[in-house]
């Protein structure tokens, strides 16, 4: 076993020693040979027959698996293999460093998961499988020290693919079998078939469904009794669990590989039939539902839209300017001044009336509504336009673009803190919290957002109109127009605070 401050190939620096058992060793070392040293991961094997045969069996098979890892690596949730070498007989891979932990780190003896936390683990790894699974590769190890919770976005990684085996490999004499099957699985998170040699895809369904199981139940596997004359695992009376769930965890883990789901996709439509899918207004973030009444049949650009009415509002407003002219000058006649003191081409002295201070108008003054349409524009209501000073935060559309970046990224637990407290304390919209709200997100794959409109932005509050289409796991797409509402923090930022669907 090589020790701390070793150099490999005059290129990997070890500086930790993850794991160690009888057959190779997992270290943390410094590439040498790029810019800061960055850290990665050094995989030694050691043959296990060091005969001249036995090397150039276990050549071939280390040579295999590289190029397995190799094709493997262009998923974004497996590390990626960034080199392979020979030295002195022993074989070295190197790969990605992941900074994150193991789901064994968040699987505390006695401690369950809800079903919403269980669902979203069975849906991130399930999408990992059936790339592998695509690729003819099983990876015959799955079990919660191999999912590694990254640091940078909180998805799961698969790691630790020392016991794959490429599927229609053929032709091993005894030694390459003895060679290909070490380290083969994990007691209690392993299928029989598995043990005896001829592992299937679904094999590794039945070990996710077994990592499933012991979230469920806070046990390992090996915890939990069998029924003595089917075999099969007895595992529901320790868990608090709905009946769907229940039935697709079962069937993951059937003692017969015949009586299992086949592949991760028939897994993935089974959790979305527990939902039902998503009709009508479920298709949007469960906030609250509109009360606006059904837009027209072709929604208009909210650019257009705006255009035409500030075209509207200063029609209005110069007609109502001219017809209160009128009818001041036709019914209050002691406001006007003497002909012969006000040339022709003056403005009437209303508007000197109008404007000057409240003290010095005359009881007859024209109501306030005239005063208001008259005024200049730093004396204007509440009511109109904000001013065009920027608001020295984000701006509410980028924020809600940030929103669904994070529910893109997977990001749950960030964009859950981008609502407000009281959409978060709702307990009609979220009876269980964030538990409901991650039930919900779980069941969309991808949110395309195609435009994102401010309608209204004050120091305090925004309006915000987006057009957007969810891509469901299930397969089904659902575009809506959505309004939101926004409301100011303590931060220079926003919170969402109301959903309505427009469309």
């Amino acid at each position: 076993m090589a020790e701390v401050e070793t150099i490999l190939a005059s290129h990997y620096k070890i500086v930790a020693i993850l794991r160690a058992g009888g057959f190779g060793q997992t270290y943390i070392a410094e590439d040498l040979h790029r810019p800061g040293h960055p850290q990665c991961v050094v995989k030694h094997l050691k043959p296990a027959n060091p005969s001249p045969d036995g090397l150039q069996v276990a050549r071939r098979l280390f040579d295999s698996e590289a190029q397995v890892l190799e094709k493997l690596g262009n998923h974004d949730q497996i590390p990626r293999l960034l080199a392979h070498f020979e030295e002195d007989q022993e074989f070295y891979l190197v790969q990605d460093l992941i900074q994150g932990h193991p789901l064994s780190q968040e699987l505390p003896l006695g401690q369950r998961w809800g079903e919403a936390q269980v669902k979203a683990m069975l849906r991130d790894v399930l999408g990992i499988l059936g790339f592998v699974h695509g690729q003819g590769v099983i990876h015959r190890d799955i079990k919660p020290d191999n999912l590694m919770r990254r640091e940078l976005d909180q998805k799961l990684v698969l790691i630790d693919f020392g016991a794959i085996k490429e599927l229609g490999q053929v032709g091993l004499n005894q030694t390459e079998a003895v060679s290909a099957t070490v380290a083969i699985g994990t007691p209690g998170y392993m299928p029989t078939e598995q043990g005896h040699g001829k592992p299937r895809l679904s094999s590794d369904i039945y070990a996710l469904g077994m990592v499933a199981v012991h979230c469920l139940t806070g046990k390992p596997p090996s915890q939990l009794r069998e029924n003595d004359k089917t075999g099969e695992l007895c595992w529901q009376d320790e868990a608090q669990v709905s009946p769907g769930l229940a039935q697709v965890v079962t069937q993951m883990i059937r003692y017969h590989f015949k009586d299992r789901y086949r592949t991760a996709e028939e897994v993935l439509a089974a959790l979305e039939a527990l939902d039902g899918g998503l009709p009508g207004a479920e298709a949007v973030p469960p906030t609250e539902a509109s009360d606006s009444p059904p837009p027209p049949e072709k929604r208009q650009s909210p650019v257009w839209i705006g255009l035409l009415a500030f075209l509207l509002v200063f029609s209005l407003g110069s007609l109502g300017y001219i017809l209160g002219f009128w009818d001041s000058s036709d019914s209050s006649p002691e406001i006007t001044a003497p002909p012969e003191s006000a040339p022709t081409t003056e403005p009437p002295p209303a508007m000197s009336n109008v404007t000057a201070p409240p003290e010095s108008a005359p009881t007859t003054e024209p109501p306030p509504a005239t005063s208001n349409v008259t005024a200049p524009p730093e004396s204007a209501p509440t009511t109109e336009p904000p001013p065009a000073t920027p608001i020295p935060r984000i701006s509410p559309d980028d924020f809600m673009r940030q929103y669904y970046d994070n529910i893109n990224r997977e990001v749950y637990r960030k964009s859950w803190l981008m609502l407000s407290d009281g959409l978060r304390d709702n307990p009609q919209i979220h009876p269980d919290g964030f538990g409901s709200y991650l039930e919900w997100w779980t069941k969309v794959r991808y949110v395309d957002v195609w435009s994102a409109t401010p309608i209204q932005v004050s120091d305090e509050r925004a309006i915000v109109e987006m057009d957007v289409r969810y891509f469901l796991h299930s397969g089904r797409e659902v575009s809506q127009t959505l309004r939101f509402d926004l409301i100011a923090d303590s931060e220079q930022s926003w919170e969402l605070d109301r959903t309505q669907i427009l469309q």
